[in-house]
């Protein structure tokens, strides 16, 4: 319990990379008085989304006197059902997409910016050459419409904090002892120094943007799921 009482303030500046781990040392306990303090924890953490459904509920059949924790799992219904709602408005109104608009309007939304295809574009984002195979049409719609849900391996965002004040958000190519190699949004490649930085920490916030389903007309995204579909 004590080396419990010295992790919780930890957990609330757990990203999402973290969190899951730190609150397993949560599991074996059953010191009730703990649970106010761990939850309160919990939901400040920046890595909350990232923690799963099914720890919450574990975690508050241990420490059930922590109202946090059915707030917790009361926003994540709420959310399930409201996500699920507009995925399946989505797959209904999207069937009828044309795979060679869809070629065109893959560059015209800028996908290409940080995806790359047979070769050709960024390396922000994951490689989409065989994504039709390897994905469903929904897998792809709750990508677009949901980026921030999953993180795909190797593709999860990091702030970087310089010590200069500035902050840099991207994913890590490479770490070395004296240098990180380091790629932004904009598909920018850079490598910095480590006497340079102050800090490095997992991110929420998904570096492809949300919103682009609201941006497309239900004709667009149609178009753009057939193309992704057909790269197999």
């Amino acid at each position: 319990p004590r080396q419990q009482q010295f992790l919780i303030p930890e957990l609330a500046k757990a990203g999402p990379l973290e969190l899951e781990a730190l609150s397993g040392a949560f599991l074996p306990g059953n010191e009730t008085k703990l649970g106010k303090p761990l939850f309160a924890a919990i939901e400040k953490s920046p890595g909350l989304a990232s923690l799963s459904t099914e720890r919450v509920a574990k975690l508050k059949v241990r420490y059930p006197n922590a109202k946090a924790a059915n707030r917790i799992l009361e926003a994540r219904a709420k959310a399930k059902t409201e996500q699920t709602k507009r995925l399946n408005n989505l797959e209904l109104t999207t069937r009828n997409g044309k795979a060679d608009r869809g070629a065109k309007m893959f560059e015209l939304a800028a996908c290409n910016i940080c995806h790359k295809v047979n070769g050709k574009g960024g390396i922000v984002g994951p490689e989409l050459t065989n994504i039709g195979g390897i994905r469903t049409r929904r897998d792809l719609l709750e990508a677009i419409a949901f980026p921030n849900a999953t993180f795909a391996r190797e593709y999860e965002p990091y702030r970087i904090t310089l010590k200069n004040g500035d902050e840099l958000n991207g994913r890590i190519l490479e770490e070395a002892s004296d240098h990180v190699r380091f790629i932004d949004a904009t598909n920018n490649p850079q490598t910095i120094q480590r006497r340079g930085i102050d800090s490095i920490k997992p991110s929420s916030v998904s570096l492809m943007p949300a919103g682009l389903d609201q941006a497309l007309s239900r004709e667009q995204l149609g178009d753009l799921i057939a193309y992704l579909r057909s790269l197999q």
